[in-house]
């Protein structure tokens, strides 16, 4: 094999890693699996973003959920977050009906508990989201109180376009389920 043809195997291979991986349109091809977008709004007025796996055979699963929630905190402050949730390859799974749920409990930070069902074109469920320091890293509690969130299919891309909010939570989940979470505050 030349020296070309492995420099063009090599530029297809990175680029089908790259076509996995990056969330676009809301059918992107992963080979015999296809990832779908679904983009929304809380009952807050404040955006939602999904993206799920759907494989050719076997069980959907929630990819990746970003979200922003205004909190309101003890001493009547409010504080707008964002929330950013990757589940890795696995994902978190979605039941036979496309139902879903999670609580991501990080004891003296923040607790996230969401709910849900995303359908073959629209989606609806629950969110909350409790904050146990403020932006400024004072200890207080803060909450949003249960929410509720719509989203519809999009072939629309992740970009950001929304204001940066007062602080961001990005949590990873392993395999295991086990996860980290980072907390970044401006």
């Amino acid at each position: 094999m030349g020296r070309t043809t492995r420099i063009l195997l090599s530029c297809a291979l990175i680029a089908g890693v790259l076509a996995i991986d990056v969330p676009g349109a809301s059918a992107v091809s992963t080979g015999r699996n296809r990832l779908l977008s679904y983009k929304g709004h809380t009952s807050q007025e404040l955006p939602v973003r999904f993206l799920v796996d759907r494989p050719a055979t076997g069980q959907r699963s929630v990819l990746r959920v970003d979200f922003s929630a205004r909190v309101v905190c003890e001493d009547a402050s409010v504080e707008r977050w964002g929330v950013g949730i990757g589940y890795g390859r696995r994902g978190l799974p979605m039941d036979a009906d496309h139902r879903f749920s999670d609580d991501q409990n990080y004891p003296g930070e923040f607790q996230l508990l969401f709910s849900g069902r995303l359908g073959s074109r629209r989606g609806r469920g629950l969110v909350e989201l409790n904050v146990f320091q403020t932006a400024a890293g004072e200890f207080q509690d803060c909450t949003s109180g249960e929410r509720t969130w719509r989203a519809r299919k999009t072939r629309s891309r992740w970009a950001r376009s929304e204001p940066a909010p007062d602080a961001m939570v990005r949590v990873t989940v392993a395999p295991d389920g086990t996860g980290a979470a980072t907390i970044v505050r401006d």
